[in-house]
């Protein structure tokens, strides 16, 4: 849906953007503080990063590489779960647990970070943490109202 035509606002054919799909990252399979390591190494060497898909724990490597750059950051993080868990079925880093980490290593300024579309059960010391840091939460009730968005 992205080539029929151009962008609305901005009056640009995303067709002809300088924009290259240079594969996936090279991971250190089954060992997830190397792929982490792995990951933010490469990130660190390319200017302008557009990453799609892969696990959320991705996310954390592409996040400290970008704080390296940039200094702590602002965040929009649109999910059904906060990802804010200390730990995570008993691995400190994994899925459920990359904003936790980018909060607690400084990557992210807390109170510049919006959660949206949060509507998955998540344990009360885990939410009061999240909000207690000075994320903003918007639930997925908040945004969702009579079956159309907000």
């Amino acid at each position: 849906m992205l080539v029929d035509g151009d962008h609305p606002v901005h009056w640009i054919d995303p067709t002809v953007l300088p924009v290259a799909d240079i594969g996936n990252f090279t991971i250190a399979l089954g060992d997830i503080a190397k792929s982490l390591e792995a990951i933010e190494e490469q990130a660190a060497r390319i200017k302008h990063l557009i990453a799609f898909g892969g696990d959320h724990g991705i996310t954390l490597p592409l996040l400290r590489a970008l704080a390296k750059r940039r200094g702590a950051l602002g965040l929009i993080h649109v999910d059904a779960h906060v990802d804010t868990w200390p730990d995570n079925f008993g691995q400190a880093f994994a899925h459920g647990t990359v904003f936790y980490h980018a909060i607690s290593e400084g990557l992210v300024e807390p109170r510049r970070m919006v959660q949206v579309g949060v509507r998955s059960p998540v344990e009360r010391g885990v939410h009061d943490w999240t909000r207690g840091q000075g994320v903003t939460m918007i639930t997925a009730q908040d945004v969702i109202v009579d079956g159309g968005w907000a």
